[in-house]
């Protein structure tokens, strides 16, 4: 088994689900369960696949979403996290879980933080 975790496109490279969606709207206060806010129940089972070629495919599997929520797009790694489609994301990465956290989506000072468990 690969017991790297480094953040790069060759260890971060397959499929994934999102299973935890958090949001802090001011570094002080406390995480809030965000999921239900940013996805739709039929986007909830949706598979990300990272692909080698830094291309991604994001499959409406399961309930499907009316339009599809399957998107294609590009991503790669930095020295802080992935950048996806020119977004960049502090990344965190244990070999089965990617944890990616945005900062100031919403208002100043705030924390977006989707977690995404490898399949």
């Amino acid at each position: 088994p690969n017991n790297d975790c480094s953040i790069t496109v060759k260890n971060v490279s397959g499929a994934y689900k999102i299973s935890k969606v958090t949001y802090k709207p001011s570094s002080s206060a406390a995480e809030e369960d965000y999921i239900d806010v940013l996805f739709e129940p039929c986007e909830k089972d949706d598979v990300y696949t990272f692909k080698n070629d830094k291309t991604y495919q994001i499959s409406d599997n399961g309930s499907v979403c009316t339009p599809s929520s399957s998107d294609v797009g590009t991503w790669d790694v930095d020295f802080l996290g992935l950048i996806i489609d020119g977004s960049a994301a502090f990344g965190k990465y244990d070999c089965k879980t990617l944890e990616l956290t945005t900062f100031n989506t919403q208002v100043s000072g705030d924390q977006l933080k989707i977690t995404m468990t490898r399949l």
